[in-house]
Order: C-alpha cells, then structure tokens, then sequence
C-alpha cells in the first residue's frame, strides 16, 4: 500500500527517482512495523484501540516473532524490488518523466518482469489471511499462524485511556500514511517550489486528524476514572 501511495503522489519523476522513493517507502513501513511490534507487540493503531500482539502463553514477543509475522510481507517486497529494479535496468524510452500517471501505470505493469507473480501472490495472500482468520477460535490471521502469536485485548491494562472508534481509525491510518507519502516525495522531489510547497501543506493537512487521534488517546480518561470511584 505505502509503494501504490507513493507512486499516487508523485507525478514528473523520473523512474529509478520515483521507485526508490516506492522501495524506501515500502522498506520504512516494514521497518516500522517489525520494530512496534518487537519493542511492544503493539502498531499506533493496534495502541489506539487496546489491542497486543503476544506469543500463545500470554508473553510479550520479540524480534524473532515479529519478523517471522512480516516474514511474507518481507517476500512480497523483495519481489517487488527485484522486478523494479530489472525495469530500470532494461528501461529504453519513451523518457518516463513526460508521461501521464495512466501510461505509467501501464508500462510499469508491461515491462515489471515481476509485475504479475507480485500481483498473484499478493492477492492469494490477502485472501488466505481473511479466510483463516475468519475460520478459526481465537481470530488468528496466518501471519499469527506462522509466528506462533494471537492478538489479545488489553483495555483493562490501561483504564486511564481514553477508547478511539475503529471508523475513526480507518480514516485516519490511511490519511496520515498519505500524508507522509507526500512529504517524503518532498524531500525528494526536483519538480517546482510551488508544486513542493503544496504538497507539503496537503501532506500535513492529511496528516493532522491522525495526530489528533493519536492525541486523543493519550488523554486519560477522568470520566471513566470517576465511574469507579
């Protein structure tokens, strides 16, 4: 998802500029999502709504768990990056930067010798993740499966803190990963001052009701601590 955002955002790049700008993209939302969950078993989001990530017996995981949870993830990307690579090293005209995000996306697709094995694996993926999660007791998706983890509810470890809705967090994960797609195509773009400065200003337009959010449930909870008192 990060790698389709950042390709979203970033119009008169040149190819190796915009996929390794797509492969760094990808590689920090890896990075950060392994880390999280070995330092805490928790994403920001899995923090928002009370929820961990543990081994079967109830412990905290470390970094073997939380690899061997991405450990697919981790696949799927390096074959993305391998095919992006070969397009670029293959890649004879027309010039990349002239063309418009539609011709993009179909030569991208045409000449990505990895394109459709990428493509297939991810949706098989995807589905397997749902149906197993779908048909089992205690709600475990495949990742959970292979490194041996559950995620358990943890609201009653932290009564101070306020709840987020979920509808709330599925408008503004997604927002704020957008937003930061475009200020990292900031720091790396060549394009106008005008057109940086925009993005800048829309990057952190769309970031703010994610950290809003993320402030919210920081606040401790007075009304609930009042109920039990």
């Amino acid at each position: 998802m990060a790698i389709a955002m950042w390709r979203l955002t970033n119009q008169g790049q040149s190819l190796p500029l915009e996929v390794g700008g797509g492969v760094a993209l990808g590689l920090l939302t890896l990075v950060y999502s392994i880390m999280f969950h070995a330092k805490w078993g928790q994403s920001l989001g899995k923090m928002a709504v009370g929820i961990r990530v543990t081994t079967l017996d109830g412990q905290r995981i470390g970094c073997k768990h939380a690899v061997l949870r991405y450990s697919v993830d981790l696949i799927l990307y390096l074959v993305f990056v391998v095919g992006a690579l070969m397009m670029i090293w293959t890649w004879s005209g027309p010039s990349y930067e002239t063309l418009s995000h539609a011709d993009r996306h179909r030569l991208f697709t045409e000449r990505n010798p990895t394109e459709h094995l990428y493509s297939a694996l991810s949706s098989v993926w995807t589905w397997s993740e749902v149906i197993v999660l779908l048909f089992n007791e205690k709600r475990r998706a495949l990742h959970d499966l292979i490194a041996g983890t559950v995620v358990i509810q943890i609201r009653g470890e932290q009564p101070n803190r306020k709840s987020v809705p979920l509808r709330h967090l599925a408008v503004d994960v997604p927002l704020f990963m957008m937003g930061v797609c475009l200020l990292v195509s900031c720091i790396l773009s060549t394009g106008s001052w005008t057109g940086i400065i925009f993005r800048v200003l829309l990057g952190a337009f769309l970031m703010l009701p994610g950290i809003l959010t993320f402030k919210i449930w920081r606040q401790p909870d007075t009304a609930g601590l009042k109920g039990r008192q």
